[in-house]
């Protein structure tokens, strides 16, 4: 873990991030830096209009609705006792916020938009799980994003120190893959 996660950051992020993330919350307190630097980024492009994240559990569509409220934010998740088109309630501390939600299988099921329905998509640490056929998904990213606009897709660093010494014990560095 940084001794100082938020070397670089906006303020604003900073402020973001710990209003959102509980300080017992050890999974998003152990990684600070990177949901830090992964909104940066993100914002760094000046997105604008209409954003769909990927496989969401709550903290970017929470944070980006508090740093960038102008922004339309939809979801998917994997939460298949909900409808296909639901309502998706992102709750973290004692913040929380409703987002337009489709309950699908990022490997096999095609998300019900149009084509070319969004500016943006944010696919932040999906892909590493995928066990069957990631570029199912990424033809729907192709699909859904409008001509000109963006993808921010991050994966976890399984060259770090922690990946590569987990490797070294016979132990996945990541969950869920075969």
């Amino acid at each position: 873990m940084f001794s100082y996660p938020y070397k670089g950051i906006p303020q604003d992020i900073r402020d973001v991030i710990e209003s959102l993330i509980d300080p017992h919350d050890e999974y998003h307190q152990g990684h600070k830096r990177r949901l830090a630097r992964t909104l940066q980024i993100f914002l760094d492009q000046e997105p604008e209009g209409r954003v769909l994240e990927l496989g969401t559990e709550g903290f970017f569509p929470l944070a980006l609705k508090r740093l960038r409220p102008d922004l339309e934010i939809s979801v998917t998740n994997f939460d298949f006792s909900q409808e296909l088109t639901h309502k998706y309630v992102a709750t973290m501390r004692d913040d929380s916020e409703v987002f337009d939600a489709f309950a699908v299988d990022l490997e096999s099921d095609v998300i019900p938009e149009k084509s070319d329905s969004f500016d943006w998509i944010l696919c932040c640490e999906v892909l590493e799980h995928m066990d069957v056929d990631p570029m199912f998904m990424m033809s729907e990213v192709n699909r859904l994003a409008k001509p000109g606009g963006g993808l921010l897709l991050t994966t976890p660093n399984v060259a770090s120190s922690w990946g590569i010494a987990k490797i070294l014990k016979g132990i996945e560095p990541y969950f869920y893959m075969q």
